[in-house]
């Protein structure tokens, strides 16, 4: 029989490493007396490693904790709450120190738009964005309420904060006035919404799609349903476009600053051998403003559908088709464009 670990023997690893906080503190204390000296990068690069294993340790803890007392758990999980707005707070001071040796400004930010994970140089940024993508799936943001999600940027920065800095660049104010103004443009081109599904004709296929403003190893993929129907009466087709999305969760919730647009586009269009023509298209720029639109913990699940596009074909067989443009805040390019199967040709 193994005899039990007597407690003051327990958890070795950790007693040593508090241990070795003890010591260099009283090192530091020592040096103050004689020839004090502040906080340079590499003490803040080291201390954050300290803390993101630290905040490890927690959350771990706090998960095994949890079936058996989760009152004592969700004292753990306030705790990690709290070592994650430290440990934010370090990321930030770091960068508003000098740097250890001569380099540009630009070289020493966070480019979140070129490198995702910071420059090579930087493996505290590499180190904070990958704790934060665990921090974002585990917590809310209202718990959150971290320097992480309002601090301003570094001293020698001219930009908001950015995605490297564990928010994405501010770029735009989602106004009630910018949305209303989207919705009209696309009013003009519906003649209403579909009330009910009868007589139509519908295709549905899923796309998935990466998050472009991010080129790290946590999976960000969007996961869209696409549902297009046609219907024919007389000498027109009615075609629509109904969408649902699953997609991730994020660090804030209701991000109007995901996309720099985004719209789905409606094309009712003759069946022929070879390419089908186009005989109308509509661009629906009010799904953005859906896509933006998250639960209160931040994940970003929705639904749009179009309203219903009327076009005059006579007695041509036709059918309706769609792509979805999306273009991504930060990712250095412009609209992707992102195909799905067209309705039945009616």
């Amino acid at each position: 029989m193994t005899p039990s670990i007597p407690v003051g023997d327990a958890h070795p690893y950790l007693r040593a490493a508090s241990a070795g906080v003890r010591h260099h503190t009283r090192a530091l204390v020592t040096e103050a007396a004689t020839d004090p000296a502040p906080a340079d990068r590499t003490h803040l690069d080291v201390l954050h490693a300290h803390l993101v294993a630290l905040h490890r340790l927690l959350d771990q803890l706090q998960a095994a904790t949890r079936p058996p007392h989760p009152a004592a758990s969700r004292h753990l999980a306030t705790a990690g709450t709290r070592l994650w707005q430290a440990t934010a707070a370090v990321h930030d001071a770091f960068h508003l120190l000098p740097a250890v040796h001569a380099a540009s400004a630009d070289e020493e930010e966070c480019h979140p738009e070129r490198l995702p994970e910071g420059p090579p140089v930087l493996t505290i940024c590499q180190r904070h964005l990958t704790a934060g993508h665990l921090v974002r799936r585990t917590t809310t943001p209202t718990d959150l309420n971290s320097p992480c999600t309002a601090a301003p940027p570094p001293a020698f920065s001219n930009s908001p904060p950015s995605k490297g800095h564990c928010m994405r660049k501010f770029k735009r104010s989602a106004s009630t006035a910018v949305i209303l103004a989207a919705l009209a443009g696309t009013a003009a081109l519906a003649t209403a919404t579909p009330a009910s599904a009868a007589g139509y004709h519908c295709t549905t296929s899923t796309k998935s799609v990466d998050d472009a403003a991010y080129d790290g190893f946590w999976a960000d993929n969007w996961d869209f349903t696409v549902k297009l129907c046609s219907r024919q009466s007389g000498d027109y087709l009615y075609s629509y476009a109904s969408l649902s999305w699953d997609g991730p969760a994020y660090a804030q919730a209701d991000d109007s600053t995901i996309f720099d647009g985004a719209y789905f586009k409606v094309q009712a269009k003759k069946s022929v051998a070879g390419t089908d023509p186009v005989l109308k298209s509509a661009n629906y720029h009010g799904i953005e403003s859906r896509l933006e639109n998250s639960d209160s913990n931040a994940n970003y699940n929705n639904h749009y559908t179009t309203p219903v596009m009327k076009t005059k074909v006579g007695a041509a067989r036709v059918l309706t088709d769609g792509e979805l443009y999306l273009d991504w805040n930060n990712d250095g390019h412009g609209y992707g464009r992102h195909q799905f199967t067209a309705s039945p040709v009616v």
